[in-house]
């Protein structure tokens, strides 16, 4: 069996993982149903970045040859795939926002996804971050590290 105990020690004390740490996607959507309670929706900045980058330097943009429907099309279907609830979504600014549910405790977490036009496709951004908490021991880079992957093995 695993023992989970010491990669929750090396994991970074932040809640909020982003494929585009300069201008990550929005959570406008999330922002709605958020209480007072929960993380801000508002993106730290460069110190998050840093850390980020120090612990998931794989973590970057999908740069694809996909058109970006054909992209947005294959995004959101990996969100239902994922069984991710669908907060808001617009094809014509290519972004999609949904609700993850963790596995074991149920802890909401929020998910959005943008798709942008390249000069040979599309680039797509993803960024996970959980409602509650300081640090999320690795579950939001752990979603969009898979998420990637199966959009990179359905390309």
């Amino acid at each position: 069996m695993k023992d989970n105990s010491v990669t929750q020690l090396k994991t970074p004390r932040i809640h909020d993982i982003t494929t585009d740490t300069e201008t990550p996607p929005l959570f406008l959507a999330a922002a709605r149903v958020r209480s007072r309670f929960h993380n801000s929706v508002a993106y730290e900045g460069v110190r998050i970045a840093g850390l980020q980058q120090a612990s998931y330097p794989n973590i970057q943009p999908v740069i694809n040859r996909l058109d970006p429907i054909a992209a947005y099309a294959l995004a959101r279907s990996l969100v239902e795939s994922f069984g991710w609830d669908i907060l808001a979504e617009n094809i014509q600014l290519g972004t999609i926002e949904a609700v993850a549910i963790t596995r074991f405790l149920r802890f909401r977490d929020d998910v959005s996804i943008r798709i942008s036009k390249t000069s040979e496709g599309s680039r797509l951004d993803i960024r996970s971050a959980s409602r509650l908490g300081i640090s999320d021991f690795g579950t939001n880079a752990h979603r969009i590290e898979l998420y990637i992957k199966r959009f990179n093995d359905s390309l």
